[in-house]
């Protein structure tokens, strides 16, 4: 995001540790235990919803590989040149929704999400030496400062933030591949209490509930693949490079995902199962506190990483939105400012009004369900965005240009699969929280919360009244961004 005239552009080991570290976060290291307690620790029904997921995220991945083909176009790069150049007349709406939704709401949500849950895990190192219960509103002064890091970083200088990309990438795959060997080598050791979740079974509809309830997180553990679209112009190579980029790790991402929920599975743990449950239950107990501290280095630095290059590619898309102008008080700041600048402005505002909504509220209740929510939200709410844009791009693009292609039927296949598998596995997530809203309102909802669990509990009520709000918002608000633009294009003609 500097403003050098020759910008250093990175290869395609960097841009594949960008986008490696984009996808795996903290998601595989903790959302296994919401997984594993939806299905009620069945092993058959919590290996589907990873595979499944995998699988459909490989698609999407084969999908957006082909439209990153897309060439830039003045500095334009990413989901939001995917979205002008694939959008006809007759989808101007879709158009309205996706180019600013990525930069109003996926983008900064998931970058206060994760700065505050690289937050917990920084003070989880310290609390065996403190002792002592902090407030959640510790944890969001500290947050505030990680966000800062992170702008700040991502704005003066690419090259080191990739660098941080390819450390925190090598570090965080070492504790992955010891989980994968140690639980899988000790599946039937049981040192902490765990069972092996192939042995529990639970009735199809409960397996299929479980599952649908688990898809936002497991597809939480599996986003931001796109996000390394932004960088075609940094990348040597540009948009073919980022194609086999995406596909590259998301296969890789894929198996390694499969094999950790394997070991999960042969270790569960009714109160939770996350990596270093299944360390702990495989290994003596005489290492549990070597094992505790090493994983919680690992896991804070894996976060750090992850949501370091979310930020860098969150900058890209807000210069982006400058370029086209895109939401209605960037103009103003245009004119004072350049593309750069403009960018980081917008983007902080954007993201300091979404801390007071996300973390304000938080603090009150003294309780991180309410952040972990968002983040799941936002995943919800963007993929149907990834598939109809798919749909779109076959549409308008690839089938003008490959009437002759004896593989284009099979290509039409996995297209309409990709956004069918989407739309339904989101309709059936949003159905199930709406049944559990119904059935009963006032039990509290496992699904959302990591570490700050002391106060005052997220229930279904509240889960299903956050959806429609956040819905209504996220579907609104763009039709309301473009009219105020409009009104002042025409009290300026």
């Amino acid at each position: 995001m500097n403003n050098h005239k020759e910008k250093k552009k990175i290869g395609f080991i960097s841009a594949f540790s960008i986008c490696f570290t984009s996808i795996v976060g903290i998601g595989i290291f903790l959302k296994n235990a919401a997984v594993g307690a939806n299905v009620e620790g069945n092993g058959i029904a919590w290996l589907f919803s990873w595979i499944i997921t995998g699988l459909l995220s490989i698609l999407l991945a084969f999908h957006f590989g082909k439209i990153s083909a897309i060439k830039s176009k003045n500095g334009i790069t990413g989901l939001n040149l995917w979205i002008h150049e694939t959008t006809d007349v007759k989808n101007t709406w879709f158009k309205k929704i996706s180019s600013i939704n990525y930069g109003l709401f996926y983008h900064p949500i998931l970058l206060i999400s994760l700065s505050f849950f690289t937050t917990e895990f920084f003070i989880e190192i310290f609390k065996p030496v403190i002792n002592v219960e902090i407030h959640l509103g510790i944890y969001a002064i500290i947050t505030i400062c990680f966000l800062a890091f992170f702008v700040l970083n991502n704005y003066f200088s690419i090259k080191f933030s990739s660098h941080i990309s390819f450390v925190t990438s090598i570090l965080k795959i070492i504790p992955l591949i010891m989980v994968i060997i140690i639980g899988i080598s000790f599946f039937n050791q049981h040192n902490s209490g765990g069972t092996n979740g192939f042995q529990i079974t639970i009735s199809p509809d409960k397996a299929i509930q479980g599952i649908m309830l688990s898809i936002p997180g497991v597809l939480f553990s599996f986003d931001s693949f796109i996000g390394i679209g932004s960088w075609s112009n940094n990348i040597k190579g540009g948009e073919k490079a980022v194609s086999r980029v995406i596909i590259f790790a998301l296969v890789f991402v894929t198996v390694i995902y499969s094999l950790i929920c394997i070991a999960s599975i042969f270790h569960y743990n009714s109160d939770k199962t996350t990596i270093l449950n299944v360390l702990l239950d495989s290994l003596p107990q005489n290492v549990k506190l070597g094992i505790t501290i090493f994983i919680t280095i690992t896991i804070f630095i894996s976060a750090f990483g992850t949501t370091n290059s979310i930020c860098g590619s969150a900058l890209h898309e807000y210069n982006n939105l400058v370029i086209r102008e895109n939401i209605f008080f960037i103009n103003k700041i245009k004119s004072k400012f350049n593309n750069s600048k403009s960018a980081l402005i917008s983007f902080v505002l954007v993201v300091s009004f979404w801390s007071l909504i996300i973390l304000i509220p938080s603090i009150i209740i003294n309780h991180d369900g309410l952040i972990d929510g968002f983040s799941n939200l936002v995943v919800v709410a963007i993929f149907p965005i990834y598939a109809y844009l798919i749909f779109l791009y076959w549409k308008n693009i690839y089938l003008k240009s490959n009437k002759n292609n004896k593989y284009r039927h099979w290509y039409a296949i996995a297209v309409w699969v990709a956004l069918i598998w989407v739309l339904l596995a989101i309709g059936l997530n949003i159905y199930f929280v709406l049944e559990a809203a119904i059935k009963s309102w006032n039990a509290s909802y496992d699904g959302w919360g990591l570490s700050v669990t002391q106060g005052i509990p997220i229930n279904n009520l509240n889960v299903l009244i956050l959806y429609i709000v956040f819905f209504a918002i996220f579907f609104s608000f763009p039709f309301i961004n473009f009219k105020i633009i409009e009104k002042r294009k025409m009290r300026q003609s």
